[in-house]
Parts: structure tokens; sequence; C-alpha cells
């Protein structure tokens, strides 16, 4: 899925897509339940690690946004 395909599937623009992406503008909680909705996930796949016990959160504060992307990219099954 392109960002534009985000983008349509939850209603703004792929240029908002990229701003969520490099941490310009914040996601709400609602629009990150409603991303997940698009791509078939569940909120916990993107930031449970971060609740597990022992296991802490490692670079920029950002950093689950990365694995939204690598998810984002990844084929689907």
């Amino acid at each position: 899925m392109t960002q534009q395909e985000l983008g349509a599937a939850i209603g703004v623009s792929y240029v908002q897509i990229q701003k969520y992406e490099n941490g310009k503008n914040r996601i709400a909680v609602s629009t990150l339940i409603v991303i997940c909705q698009a791509l078939n996930s569940g909120l916990m796949d993107f930031i449970g690690r971060y609740f597990e016990t022992g296991i802490q959160a490692q670079g920029h504060p950002r950093s689950w946004i990365s694995m939204f992307w690598i998810k984002l990219q990844m084929p689907a099954l």
C-alpha cells in the first residue's frame, strides 16, 4: 500500500501521511486506529512491544512509526 492509497483509505492526503511518517505531525489515537483498520492490523501490532515486561523503547520516541512503515510496505499475505 502506498502513502497515497493509505491517505485515500483514511481520508487524508499523502502529504499528511508523509508528515506522520516524518514526525512533523502527531497522530491522534483515533487516527492511528483508523490507519490500523485500513491495514487490517491491530494497534498493538505497532506499539505492543513497548508494553511488554523488560523491553524499553530504543532510539527516538517516534521509533514505533518506523515499525508502522515497515509493516505498511510488507506485501499482503
